[in-house]
């Protein structure tokens, strides 16, 4: 699963695991970029040999090279090289299978010395991949300012929501058709999906306020779990 490049890596401590995690999840606003309901966009954490560092193309070949000073990509900050392996070791994330992205770009990808890359290996991308939403980072406005997602999603995870709770749903949400879905998460949003369809264009409501924070920290555990097993198998256990 791990090749020798990676088996030569440093496996990052639990403190700089956990921290990751807080990094991956605060990285961005991400209920602009993730679905609201279950199964979610598919995150891959898995260790890099050049995590941290940027990425040029020169000549045809990529060139990679420390960052010196945190600079800006887009909006978001960027860690110098040192201190990103200093607080995350080696850790690095892509974001895969998103359906807000129609086309999606392949990876995540490995660069090597000599300018060429690989995709990472199909068996170490899934041992670290795990489905995430929007409410790793929530926040109020993301009611207001993602109202037309947040009801054509509803619709869509609606459609599979598991039979044996569509008699409760049926009062709420009229005879929308339901199939059957295997996510675990599903059924705690199917708790809230009244209020979350009413909330649409709004900032939310008092009701909505504790399961942001009860699913934010879900998620987070979630992604954690993805990186523990990772660990596990890069340190050997």
């Amino acid at each position: 699963m791990f090749d020798e490049r990676l088996k030569l890596l440093p496996v990052p401590t639990p403190e700089q695991t956990a921290r990751f995690a807080d990094h991956v999840a605060d990285n961005h606003s991400w209920y602009k970029h993730l679905p609201f309901f279950p199964p979610g966009a598919s995150f891959v954490v898995f260790p890099n040999p050049h995590a941290g560092r940027a990425v040029k193309t020169d000549g045809g070949r990529f060139a990679v090279y420390d960052i010196e000073q945190c600079d800006y990509f887009a909006h978001h900050s960027r860690l110098p090289t040192a201190e990103y392996v200093t607080q995350f070791g080696q850790w690095d994330y892509w974001v895969d299978d998103n359906p807000r992205v129609p086309e999606p770009e392949p990876g995540p990808w490995l660069y090597s010395a000599d300018g060429g890359c690989e995709l990472l290996a199909d068996d170490l991308k899934r041992l670290g991949t795990c489905r995430l939403t929007a409410f790793l980072r929530p926040a109020p406005p993301m009611f207001s300012l993602r109202a037309a997602d947040l009801e054509r999603e509803a619709d869509v995870f609606l459609a599979s929501a598991p039979s044996r709770l569509g008699r409760l749903l049926h009062g709420v949400f009229g005879g929308r058709q339901r199939g059957t879905v295997t996510d675990p998460a599903a059924e705690r949003y199917l708790t809230v999906a009244g209020e979350l369809l009413r909330a649409a264009g709004s900032w939310g409501n008092p009701a909505l306020f504790g399961f942001m924070e009860s699913e934010a920290a879900a998620q987070r555990g979630v992604l954690l779990d993805a990186l523990h097993r990772v660990r596990a198998v890069w340190s050997g256990g």
